[in-house]
């Protein structure tokens, strides 16, 4: 299987085509009373790269034993990057994935997952086995 992940920690060059592509969301991001095990429900539809692809994302700090995690539970849920695409952002995130990030995490807490504008998580908890079905779950629901 081969992921695509989206991580930046070098500073890009400006005429150089960045490889990520813009996620419009509708604002303000709310979400619902009652979420998902574990998982905020958005008011977003689900959102998709132009290649039909829905991003995953976690947003989280460098060297962080909870943002490895997030990220290895993201990894050992999807089952096809056909229909999916990782983004890990730990530092020099751009000015449109920051934004994202604090639309739907105004506290910025971390690790943030985003899946596909519809889902919203801080944080890992409970056991990986669980957590991985409780995400393929909501994954199956973005295809």
């Amino acid at each position: 299987m081969v992921l695509l992940i989206g991580c930046t920690s070098v500073k890009q060059d400006k005429a150089v085509k960045p490889f990520y592509e813009d996620v419009s969301v509708s604002l303000p991001v709310k979400f619902e009373s009652s979420g998902v095990n574990g998982w905020l429900v958005s008011n977003q539809k689900v959102c998709r790269f132009s290649d039909g692809t829905v991003p995953l994302m976690v947003f989280g700090k460098n060297d962080n034993s909870y943002t490895d995690e997030a990220v290895l539970r993201l990894v050992n849920s999807v089952d096809s990057v056909k229909v999916f695409r990782l983004e890990t952002w730990t530092n020099n995130v751009p000015d449109n994935r920051r934004d994202l990030y604090v639309y739907f995490n105004p506290t910025k807490s971390y690790p943030t997952l985003i899946l596909g504008c519809k889902f919203m998580k801080v944080g890992v908890k409970g056991s990986m086995d669980d957590d991985v079905k409780n995400i393929k779950t909501l994954l199956s629901s973005l295809e």
